[in-house]
């Protein structure tokens, strides 16, 4: 998606010239995206950090693991204390990121310079060197440190289950209120995504430009409240997506009574943190020539923003937003324990009951919402473009 939104000029030029479509593609289209790609690459990581503590709270250890302890035995201050762990493990990701895209982007310009010593070797930057090696490092250490046995996923106790498994789960029961309360609970589902993406859309796209860090840095009085400023809205942005949706759905809920607003207000919490770092970071890797150019002109700040960087970003903003939804749909079953509606509590009350046929039949009302969702989206994303 994020290729498909990047401009195909340089692409069908190179294909008009004579090059192949993957060549094309490689040198034409990849190297425009290149920037937004590592920015995701590293938002999935931070996911992942996230991911692996909801894991933990069903058990696999970590902070997550913890973090449940805490919460089931009402120990709040070390609640508290591990998700500031988190959220610190979330923040050294993101300046990681940062500083990866910064120097990559200096390295590029430093690339595209003019120097009168063509046989010169390229420099390589030690950040980008060292942060490739420690990438590539990480993966096998994680693996002696968890002490994976990968051949426990093929082993005789794990095709045993698997069969039981199966077993139980055909065929799918819908269950005693029928289809019509299975489809409720579908739109139910949908309804929540749409509410809880529509307030974090607004909320990140609002707060974008403030969160992204100026190419441009100059001394005064208004540079230091911007940089200030977009510390403190970075800082919030880390916080609301370093949480994972089910804690925000259990604090919001000592607030509201459980059901739909609860699930929706964690949910838009979680994914206005998400959206607010992402298209930050659009606004960042964007190249300021339009802008200069009009600012140039003559055009005043709100003018170069109007016509250059707002129609640069919007259909960025909109991809991340649908894809968000489509997202939100699966994050919805996770804010099923605090008695939100839609497929999460279904899935929530047949869980705890061990109703393995209605747990499938779930799983497969939950692959068509998304199916459906997917499309519009698709279908919205090529009308947009």
């Amino acid at each position: 998606e994020l290729l498909d939104e990047v401009p195909r000029d340089t692409e069908r030029a190179m294909r008009a010239a004579g090059a192949s479509r993957f060549s094309a593609l490689l040198f034409g289209t990849v190297p425009t995206a290149f920037a937004d790609l590592i920015s995701y690459s590293f938002y999935r990581f931070e996911c992942a950090i996230r991911s692996a503590a909801v894991l933990g709270i069903v058990g696999a250890g970590g902070l997550g693991f913890q973090l449940a302890l805490s919460f089931q035995s009402l120990r709040y201050n070390e609640m508290w204390t591990l998700l500031w762990a988190l959220i610190l493990l979330s923040g050294l990701a993101d300046r990681w990121s940062s500083l990866v895209r910064r120097r990559r982007n200096t390295a590029a310009i430093e690339t595209h310079a003019v120097t009168t010593d063509l046989a010169a070797p390229p420099r390589r930057d030690r950040l980008l060197t060292s942060s490739a090696l420690a990438g590539a490092v990480m993966v096998p250490v994680s693996f002696w440190w968890l002490k994976v046995d990968i051949s426990s996923l093929w082993d005789s106790r794990a095709r045993r289950l698997g069969r039981e498994l199966v077993t139980d789960s055909w065929p799918p029961s819908i269950g005693d209120g029928g289809l019509i309360e299975l489809v409720s609970d579908s739109l139910d589902t949908i309804a929540l995504a749409v509410l809880s993406i529509a307030m974090a859309f607004v909320i990140a796209s609002a707060v974008a430009g403030f969160a992204s860090r100026p190419q441009r840095k100059h001394s005064g009085l208004g540079m230091a409240a911007r940089i200030g400023g977009g510390t403190v809205t970075r800082a919030i942005l880390l916080i609301g997506r370093s949480v994972p949706p089910p804690v925000w759905a259990f604090v919001v809920v000592f607030v509201l009574f459980p059901g739909l607003w609860p699930g929706a207000v964690a949910l838009a919490i979680y994914n206005a943190g998400v959206l607010g770092r992402l298209q930050a970071e659009i606004v960042e890797n964007l190249d300021q020539s339009p802008a200069d150019a009009l600012r140039a002109s003559g055009a005043t700040a709100v003018g170069a923003l109007a016509y250059a960087t707002v129609p640069a970003v919007s259909g960025r903003f909109v991809s991340l937003g649908l894809y968000r939804w489509e997202v939100a749909i699966r994050e919805t079953v996770i804010v099923g324990v605090v008695g939100a509606a839609g497929l999460g509590r279904r899935l929530d009350e047949q869980t705890s009951s061990f109703d393995y046929d209605g747990i499938f039949a779930t799983i497969l009302a939950l692959l068509v919402v998304t199916l459906i969702v997917d499309l519009v989206s698709s279908s919205i994303r090529r009308t947009l473009r």
